[in-house]
């Protein structure tokens, strides 16, 4: 996420690193040439400074963007309602109004805010007094944007409170007890200085009855965005059923909707459609298991070596979820290139059509200890070690994983048996053209892996 510094914390911060930095580099440089050299050097670094500034300066303008990322949203079950009490930064209110560069647009008014030049800029301000006066109407402009969902049906709530921080006044908001804190603070506005948006946090409160609080809920967010892509926001959710406390964490918008408390029975069926799109749409994964198929001339020596890579990725897959790998910032692209590499290996295999020594149970676990760390990688996004049904979860993952790979194998041994029948001619070159063009296209990725691992070094 693009973090812009706010307004009044972005110069004394700024004049902070400028005098660490030049007394710094003056030391420095006294250490390899005479003190009245490094006088003027040190003079020359305080002219770029100020000339980064000047440049700089503008940013420190842009209070429509994302100056904090987290939206947290937090539901508590109760006898007869749900209670919902989340944190937003305020530009996420006016993703309809946003243009492609994340900014407010001018072409139509834009409820509680308005805007002002300052220095031939234009920024944006909340409007202070008509959220004062119309306070539970700006709480519902603000739900507006979200649905909150019980098994299906869309519930309407009922505001009960409302705050606003500058984000670098902002209370806590992780647990029952800030909530209560945030929202006991006296006044709207904690002070009378002008809020501009993108320095803004919201915290609202909202009340929805019903009489079965024991249903799957679901969250998601209505409103148009025009925020880039690739500006990641992070959304955390904590849901209090009694003492019991689920978090799930999720990026993005929130357009598609989070299950919140999924049952085991979505849990298991969500992962699984997981694991099995992984490998299906993971091409490194798919060209091994092709290479690997293509490279066995029996069912009994595929199906050991198949059993030998499964029972390697699970090892990893588990292990490197909860984290029990190198953490180092090479680790990962390492894993790519060598997964690149093992597709080489079986290809080269698979044309020598030699079913033996090469690529045994025990090799191909190993090689299956390899991939496994890739998929961990992929299910670490999808799931937190404090998510609900974690041990279903992983298991489901990896047998979608397993259900994806014997799609695999058994559409390709089915087509070497069916061209060994009618072509048997065929079934050579097929056999060839497909391992030389995994060897290609792995040794392309070798080179941008390699890239990518000295890069990390």
């Amino acid at each position: 996420m693009e973090t812009i510094i706010s307004k009044n914390d972005y110069f004394p911060k700024l004049f902070r690193v400028i005098v660490i930095a030049s007394h710094f580099f003056r030391q420095v440089a006294i250490g390899f040439v005479k003190r009245p050299v490094a006088t003027s050097l040190k003079r020359f670094a305080w002219l770029i400074a100020v000339v980064l500034v000047l440049i700089s300066s503008p940013l420190a303008h842009a209070h429509f963007k994302l100056n904090n990322s987290i939206r947290i949203i937090q539901i508590e079950k109760r006898t007869d309602s749900l209670l919902l009490s989340m944190r937003l930064p305020a530009p996420l209110a006016y993703t309809e109004y946003t243009t492609s560069e994340n900014e407010l647009e001018n072409t139509k008014p834009i409820p509680y805010v308005f805007s002002t030049l300052e220095k031939g800029q234009l920024v944006h301000y909340l409007d202070k007094s008509a959220i004062k006066e119309n306070n539970v109407e700006f709480a519902k402009f603000i739900m507006e944007g979200y649905r909150l969902e019980l098994d299906g049906i869309n519930l309407s709530g009922e505001v009960i409170d409302l705050q606003v921080f500058t984000s670098n006044k902002q209370t806590r908001f992780t647990n029952r007890k800030e909530i209560k804190t945030s929202f006991n603070v006296e006044w709207l506005f904690q002070t009378d200085e002008p809020q501009y948006v993108g320095d803004a946090v919201i915290d609202i409160r909202v009340r929805y009855s019903t009489t079965n609080t024991n249903g799957e809920i679901r969250f998601s967010n209505v409103l148009v965005s025009h925020i880039p892509q690739d500006k990641i926001i992070a959304n955390l959710f904590i849901t209090y059923d009694g003492e019991k406390q689920l978090i799930t964490r999720a990026t993005g918008q929130l357009s598609e909707p989070i299950v919140l408390n999924p049952s085991q029975f979505n849990t298991i069926k969500s992962f699984i459609f997981h694991g099995f799109e992984h490998i299906l749409f993971g091409f490194d994964h798919v060209l091994f298991v092709l290479c690997l198929t293509l490279g066995n001339v029996s069912l009994s020596g595929l199906l050991w070596r198949v059993t030998g890579f499964t029972l390697g990725h699970t090892i990893t897959l588990i292990a490197g979820f909860f984290g029990y790998t190198i953490q180092s910032d090479w680790f990962i692209p390492m894993v790519e290139l060598m997964i690149a590499v093992s597709i080489i290996y079986v290809a080269l295999v698979a044309i020598r059509k030699k079913d033996g020594t090469h690529t045994t149970f025990f090799i191909t676990s190993l090689i299956g200890l390899l991939h496994g760390f890739g998929f961990s990688f992929l299910l670490s996004d999808l799931l937190g070690k404090d998510s609900p049904h974690l041990v279903t979860s992983l298991l489901s993952f990896n047998i979608g994983i397993e259900f994806g790979q014997l799609l695999i194998v058994s559409l390709i041994f089915v087509g070497l048996i069916s061209l060994e029948y009618f072509k048997p001619a065929i079934k050579n070159f097929c056999s060839n053209a497909l391992a030389i063009s995994s060897m290609l296209i792995s040794g392309w990725w070798i080179l941008q892996r390699s890239e990518n691992l000295i890069n990390a070094i």
